[in-house]
């Protein structure tokens, strides 16, 4: 299963006595396409109705396709099976305690800036960042 069901985060979320919550910015952005999907993404586009129409190819998941939420968590358990042992403490945060692209929970205070640190270094490491 990709997404896990809301009321279970939720749930597992209401167990932690601390939460981390925090909006990973502009994550389609950030996820490039193959080579040969681009040709399937094309835009049209113009700075005023006198000027010429362009066209652009995009490289990157477009926000509002269906597809685009799907990539996304895809990527980001990826990205959590590559934390491995670089980064224990953000193994399993990607996939099991996100919904989406927010994150939650942690027991003490040093725990959760732990999973902080290691969260946001992960991210970074594929150009993410987090905001809230």
């Amino acid at each position: 299963m990709l997404q896990i069901d809301i009321f279970d985060i939720l749930v597992r979320s209401r167990l932690k006595r601390y939460l981390l919550t925090a909006y990973i910015t502009k994550i389609y952005r950030q996820i490039l396409l193959k080579p040969n999907d681009c040709a399937y993404q094309h835009i049209l586009w113009r700075e005023s109705p006198e000027e010429e129409v362009i066209e652009y190819e995009l490289r990157t998941i477009t926000y509002g396709v269906t597809s685009a939420p799907y990539l996304a968590i895809r990527c980001l358990h990826e990205l959590d099976a590559q934390a491995g042992s670089k980064l224990p403490a953000a193994k399993n945060i990607l996939t099991r305690q996100t919904y989406v692209d927010d994150v939650v929970g942690a027991d003490t205070e040093f725990e959760l800036s732990i999973i902080q640190r290691d969260i946001i270094g992960l991210l970074n490491s594929c150009g993410c960042t987090l905001k809230k």
